[in-house]
């Protein structure tokens, strides 16, 4: 039976790697992090090879790198458009259709 789980990160977890290290929970931590932005980047890199091909995957990460943007503003403009109660149930329709599951 497959277990499932799901895990809130608040953009704190993403400072870990700079605190003091010599301490082992805070080691540990910043280890755990480091892993898990691992796995997403790789996992992201091949979703954009498979559907992409490697030209249009260089391309578009080197458009991202010359062309920075602000992702507030980019998600207050996206988000805008909902208001709370159609954000709040796409939200459970996408949990629902996209289960995560711990191996």
């Amino acid at each position: 039976m497959e277990s499932k789980i799901k895990i809130y990160l608040d953009n704190c977890v993403y400072n870990r790697p700079f605190d003091d290290l010599t301490k082992i929970k805070i080691s540990l931590e910043a280890d755990a992090t480091m892993s898990h932005s691992a796995a997403v980047m790789q996992k992201g890199i091949q979703v954009l090879l498979n559907h992409l091909g490697v030209l249009d995957t260089e391309l578009f990460i080197a458009t991202l790198l010359k062309e920075p943007q602000d992702y507030t503003a980019w998600a207050k403009e996206y988000f805008d458009r909902y208001d709370s109660e159609t954000f709040f149930n796409e939200a459970v329709q996408y949990d629902k259709n996209h289960p995560v599951a711990v191996v």
